[in-house]
């Protein structure tokens, strides 16, 4: 007796879905050790080349990726800005993978002659200014604070600070000198500080 057609299309329909249901999750093995969260689970990979690939992606993030958590603070006035008009100066706490950072804007001013640094000064209230060489974001439109330790000690300078002002000469241009309100601003970075511990 020869058997149905309607029969040997459930099963092959069967046998379809047996191999899917099979094959799925062998494609998907190599992916899942990628996906971790941790180092920890990274470090627990045996394979070199996937172990590899999941610290590349716990720890590595595209250009211009946008930051985990951050808080902007802006000047009390304007600054000429650039191409034109004038628009404030800008104080930006971010979390991003790399730790924690600081990026002073200033309008879309280029910042450096040679593109690597620019001397900033930075003065809280009326206490003696402390001047430093720090470098510049990519585009050379910002300067940076561009790691944990040093980012928490500026800000732990901010404690008990109302007024912070910040000097610093633009390539072309004459010195631009902004001030910051800050006496909330610890407390409204502090998520920001907690996002990256």
């Amino acid at each position: 007796m020869r058997p149905k057609r309607a029969d040997m299309g459930r099963g092959i329909w069967f046998v379809k879905r047996a191999v899917f249901a099979v094959c799925i999750p062998l494609l998907m093995a190599p992916v899942l050790p990628v996906a971790a969260q941790t180092g920890a689970q990274c470090a627990a990979i045996g394979d070199d080349g996937e172990r590899l690939a999941c610290y590349d992606t716990l720890f590595r993030t595209a250009a211009g990726a946008a930051p985990l958590a951050s808080v902007t603070l802006e000047s009390e006035q304007l600054i000429p800005a650039r191409p034109t008009g004038r628009a404030p100066a800008t104080i930006t706490v971010s979390c991003e993978a790399e730790g924690l950072k600081v990026t002073f804007g200033f309008a879309g001013n280029t910042m450096s002659s040679i593109g690597r640094d620019v001397g900033l000064t930075l003065q809280n209230d009326l206490a003696r200014a402390r001047s430093s060489t720090l470098p510049v974001n990519a585009e050379n439109t910002a300067v940076l604070i561009n790691n944990t330790a040093d980012t928490i000690s500026f800000l732990d300078s901010l404690e008990g600070t109302t007024n912070l002002t910040v000097r610093v000469t633009p390539v072309s241009t004459r010195s631009l000198s902004v001030r910051f309100r800050v006496d909330a601003f610890p407390a409204e970075v502090a998520p920001v500080v907690a996002a990256c511990e």
